[in-house]
């Protein structure tokens, strides 16, 4: 890049910018894994409260939030560690009046606060 950029862009952009462009993207590309947990985290507590109330989402852009909470989720509650990890729905049609519990923090098998899992 130069020192002095100019303060605006180019009215004539080259037609072939490079010699070499990238190869077409993949129509699959690798999912994102699920991110490791935090096997740190203690007597730690996390409620991941999640509003499901806008209808205009598309099934693709649905997917996307699900694995994006997936990623929390899974950021900070693993299988090696103690920590407790609720996650709560609300704002669906569906529900009624009241949230939706997926997981609660008291929860077996997922969050037992006085048994000591094996560390990785």
């Amino acid at each position: 890049p130069t020192k002095q950029p100019t303060p605006a862009p180019t009215d004539n952009p080259t037609p072939a910018p490079t010699d070499n462009p990238t190869p077409a993207p993949t129509d699959w590309p690798t999912p994102s894994p699920n991110m490791a947990a935090c096997e740190n985290g203690g007597k730690l507590d996390v409620v991941f409260c999640v509003d499901t109330s806008f209808e205009g989402t598309t099934n693709e852009e649905c997917a996307a939030q699900n694995e994006f909470a997936a990623e929390l989720y899974t950021a900070v509650k693993g299988p090696g560690n103690i920590v407790r990890a609720a996650y709560i729905r609300f704002g669906d049609k569906l529900s009624g009046s009241g949230p939706i519990v997926d997981v609660a923090l008291n929860e077996a098998p997922y969050n037992i606060r006085d048994e000591f899992p094996l560390q990785p």
